[in-house]
């Protein structure tokens, strides 16, 4: 009786967990949905050309954002219990969060760096 209580716990925790992050990414798709709405305005069919990428990207992100929303709730809820596991969520999400920040910032070339300082010297 009680394994039968413990698996419908698991089982109940699992569909609030995914239903969660559904939630957050369908929340975010809307919020980001703006976005294409704004870009079919542009002018000489270019925004109907536009909108499937620009929908894709932002999907994308909602997707990324959501998933590390995710993890970032799911780490602050496991810290009582099992913090080592927690912290290791923890910095996946972080990783998810500021990976494409720092990668963005690694693949720049040398040029754009130069142009930021020439820009920082002329404020």
């Amino acid at each position: 009786m009680i394994a039968h209580l413990m698996g419908r716990s698991k089982l109940t925790t699992k569909i609030l967990r995914i239903g969660g992050w559904i939630g957050n990414f369908i929340g975010l798709n809307i919020v980001l949905s703006c976005i294409p709405a704004l870009v079919k305005l542009l002018p000489f069919g270019l925004g109907h050309f536009l909108v499937p990428l620009v929908s894709l990207a932002t999907s994308t992100i909602a997707l990324g954002a959501s998933t590390g929303l995710s993890f970032s709730v799911i780490s602050v809820a496991w810290l009582r219990f099992r913090p080592i596991f927690a912290a290791c969520l923890a910095i996946i999400s972080g990783v998810g969060f500021l990976g494409p920040f720092y990668y963005a910032r690694w693949k720049r070339s040398a040029e754009v760096f130069e142009m930021d300082e020439v820009l920082k010297a002329e404020l």
